[in-house]
């Protein structure tokens, strides 16, 4: 027998995970949304399923996905138990980052498995999500019953699970997915647009250089560790190209873009630190990272 799933938020993460599993050979029963037509679209997605009630979403799924935002969590969660769409022994489970497995001690109350599943993938829309998800990690949380059951939906989506034991520091996790994943977004269009003005090409293709730079630093950090696979002027303590690139960056970027240039290279030069640099070779660089916008040119 197949296993039988439901979701509850048919947005990115949603249709993007539902679409994996029933690819898998899982039966998608259906979602449950807000907006009908955004459901309709959602699931035609997917490829099976139908809109559902509330009540409906518990008589027959053995798994219900929870894939609403962060902050709206809670409340969806009081309403499905008000609305007794919660079948005993049932798996529940949520997508979110930011909440542990707990957020969903009502459905527990109401004798269903509760767990946590949060893909470590950026999904900016369902077509790319679903391919990305394959070969990706996901953080599991859940009691050691729903244990299998989890792995074994993490297989079915392509993902590998991570399974930590202790306790989980929801917040801090939460933000080092957004530094690693929206941090990088934000600094490479940054680093993009730049490119493109000095260099007078497309954004694409500005976007294609500055990615493939990315990419070879993220497999280096992946195999080294970060202080390891750190390169550049900032290591080798050279004021000079770091003088030049803060003049560069206000010329091109504003003060936004030398804030941020800023605010990175402190963090390169704490790594630079880790790999040796000399004393007052990392004053002089935090010198120049310090002065005031717009203090260090001319």
């Amino acid at each position: 027998m197949p296993i039988t799933f439901a979701f509850v938020g048919p947005g990115r993460v949603g249709a993007s995970l539902a679409r994996r599993w029933a690819l898998a050979g899982m039966e998608c029963l259906g979602a449950v949304g807000r907006d009908a037509a955004r459901t309709e679209d959602a699931l035609a997605f997917v490829g099976a399923g139908r809109p559902l009630s509330p009540f409906e979403l518990g008589e027959s799924a053995a798994v219900v996905l929870l894939t609403v935002g962060d902050s709206a969590l809670p409340g969806v969660v009081e309403d499905l138990v008000a609305a007794r769409a919660v079948r005993p022994c049932s798996l529940w489970l949520h997508t979110s980052g930011l909440f542990g497995a707990d957020v969903l001690a009502p459905v527990a109350a109401a004798g269903a498995r509760v767990a946590a599943l949060h893909p470590l993938v950026p999904i900016p829309d369902r077509e790319q999500g679903c391919k990305a998800l394959s070969g990706e990690a996901a953080l599991v949380e859940g009691p050691a019953a729903a244990r299998h059951l989890l792995r074994t939906l993490c297989r079915r989506a392509g993902l590998h699970p991570v399974e930590v034991t202790g306790p989980i520091d929801r917040a801090a996790y939460h933000a080092a997915c957004a530094l690693a994943a929206n941090g990088t977004t934000g600094l490479l269009g940054l680093a993009a647009r730049t490119m493109e003005r000095a260099l007078g090409v497309d954004a694409d293709r500005a976007s294609s250089l500055v990615a493939g730079l990315a990419r070879a630093a993220c497999q280096r950090v992946g195999l080294e560790g970060a202080a390891n696979a750190l390169s550049g002027p900032v290591l080798r303590g050279d004021t000079e190209a770091v003088r030049v690139h803060l003049d560069a960056i206000a010329r091109t970027g504003g003060a936004v873009g030398e804030d941020a240039y800023r605010a990175v290279m402190r963090l390169v030069l704490s790594l630079a630190r880790q790999r040796g640099l000399a004393a007052d070779a990392a004053e002089e660089v935090e010198r120049l990272l310090s002065a005031p916008l717009g203090g260090v040119h001319g």
